[in-house]
């Protein structure tokens, strides 16, 4: 296996309890892609057969650490610097400076794996983590909060200035940013960590501090750049958002999003939900960007019903907080090729789930351009009219299907049909059905009853038959039985020709061997 390795010396390294079953930590290790859990937290570049970076466990200005995603030995990282080394389990370890059985809890919960444990006491154990993790919750909940106050107040000291500046070039005045609780961390290694008001640990697990590699205490995560509070919809801020103010190789990447703690789960906020939740209520409309400057630049010029995704594609529990706050919901991304994959990513994600109350639009911003961009370039008006010509969803989806292939051909068109036909079998809102049929139907230039004919067709798929099937009697060709999961029906897998539908393999079978049902 190729975790192997790694599994050896996790169980050399660290006493393994016995209440969490040693298989299921070597599934859980085998299941996790290292390279995508690196990249969450070093911007990894390919090199030959490994991936490198900056090391997060000391300063460094050129990558000495290493990524070996399909070494024989097991995936595995090295960092030829400070020496750190190991699998998934001793990075998050190390990142997050936690103990052996926390990091497991928290890659297993980060797998979608629950945890399994030996012990039969299983219940009192729950309480205890629960007690446990409600009381880091506690003390991470309130070291962010605190950052947050000393980051805002810095923004306004004369450190603060370039930051100050920088917000003022971008039209962002001051009373945007006090409705954000915009900030600024300086350009400075121990901000916060040389504050007796917070403790290096608390900090660490609320994700604003990293702990030395090399040496003993740690270092502040956010350096020289304004930040965004991320708050829940309850108001409490549980993470933060960081936008650099430096220039050049070594200013590191553009934004710096905090990691997963006990408060914060990537993918379960959306920035600027707080803010806009009155607006979005009033108007029933809620816009969604992948940037931070793509609510806070609308916002100062009075469009207050922007929320943003983080900077990451949207996610399921982002898709259900927004079908449950408005009833129109509006995605406009950047106007690039990672905009583009990005909303078609939201379309089909929420497409299962609408409703026939919901009015879901598509921008497709002009190229280059972003919510943030277009409103300080072009203005207001030119953003709203933007949003008011974004397709519907139907639309859409018909539209990138058309994009994506040809109807000059019979194959292209096939090739359109079939795909038009599983978007449209995840369609639970019959209205909306119904007019997404309607528009394929126009653009493939057929009648609905075709279109149903087409649906019927494709939802028969080749079963096991329980007796061997003679050939077809019209072709050389092979029989097949098939069913659409109610009837049955045996065809020929060259010429087509197959026999009616009957309610059991049976009949159908003794159709095709008398001939007398084949069509």
């Amino acid at each position: 296996m190729a975790h192997a390795f790694f599994f050896k010396m996790a169980k050399a390294a660290w006493y393994v309890p016995a209440m969490i079953r040693q298989d299921f930590i070597q599934r859980l290790v085998a299941q996790i892609d290292l390279a995508g859990l690196v990249g969450e937290y070093v911007e990894l570049r390919k090199s030959s057969n490994t991936l490198e970076g900056l090391c997060p466990f000391h300063a460094e200005k050129s990558p000495s650490f290493k990524v070996f995603p399909e070494a024989a030995e097991g995936a595995h990282y090295h960092c030829f610097g400070c020496g750190a080394h190991g699998g998934p389990v001793e990075f998050m370890m190390q990142r997050l400076s936690r103990g052996f059985v926390e990091t497991i809890r928290f890659l297993s919960q980060r797998e979608g794996m629950a945890v399994e444990y030996d012990n039969r006491d299983q219940d009192e154990h729950e309480k205890k983590r629960r007690e446990e993790e409600g009381q880091i919750r506690q003390r991470v909940a309130g070291a962010v909060r605190k950052a947050a106050g000393e980051y805002h107040k810095r923004l306004f000291a004369p450190e603060g200035a370039n930051a100050k500046d920088e917000l003022e070039r971008r039209g962002v005045g001051d009373e945007v940013i006090l409705k954000f609780s915009l900030g600024f961390a300086p350009d400075a290694w121990d901000t916060l960590t040389s504050d007796w008001a917070f403790n290096h640990t608390t900090l660490i697990e609320a994700g604003l501090a990293v702990r030395r590699a090399s040496s003993k205490g740690c270092y502040d995560m956010f350096r020289n750049r304004i930040m965004f509070p991320i708050f829940t919809q309850r108001g409490d801020v549980v993470a933060f958002g960081g936008r650099t103010m430096a220039t050049g190789g070594n200013s590191g990447p553009k934004y710096l999003n905090s990691p997963e703690t006990q408060a914060y789960s990537k993918g379960t906020e959306l920035f600027g939900l707080y803010q806009a939740r009155e607006a979005i209520r009033a108007q029933g409309h809620v816009i969604v960007s992948e940037g931070y400057f793509d609510v806070v630049t609308p916002a100062q010029h009075g469009i207050e019903n922007v929320v943003s995704t983080c900077g990451t594609a949207l996610t399921e529990q982002q898709r259900d907080v927004l079908l449950k706050i408005a009833t129109k919901i509006t995605f406009c991304f950047d106007g690039d090729s990672a905009g583009a994959k990005a909303t078609r990513r939201a379309a089909e994600l929420i497409l299962p789930f609408v409703t026939d109350d919901h009015d879901i639009r598509l921008c497709k911003m002009p190229k280059g351009q972003d919510p943030d961009s277009l409103v300080r370039e072009k203005g207001r008006e030119e953003f709203l009219a933007v949003l008011s010509n974004a397709p519907t969803l139907s639309q859409y989806l018909m539209d990138e299907l058309i994009g994506s292939g040809t109807l000059e051909s019979p194959e292209g068109k096939t090739a359109i049909a079939v795909q038009a036909i599983k978007q449209w079998r995840r369609i639970a809102a019959p209205v909306l059905g119904t007019f997404f049929r309607q528009r394929a139907c126009e653009k493939l230039g057929i009648a609905v009853a075709e279109f149903e004919r087409l649906v019927a067709v494709l939802n028969w798929k080749a079963v096991h038959a329980e007796v061997e099937l003679p050939g077809c009697p019209f072709c050389p060709g092979s029989a097949q039985l098939m069913s659409d999961g109610e009837r049955f029906a045996v065809r020929c897998g060259t010429c087509k020709c197959r026999t009616y539908a009957k309610d059991s393999q049976a009949e159908a079978i003794k159709d095709w061997t008398g001939r007398s049902g084949a069509m």
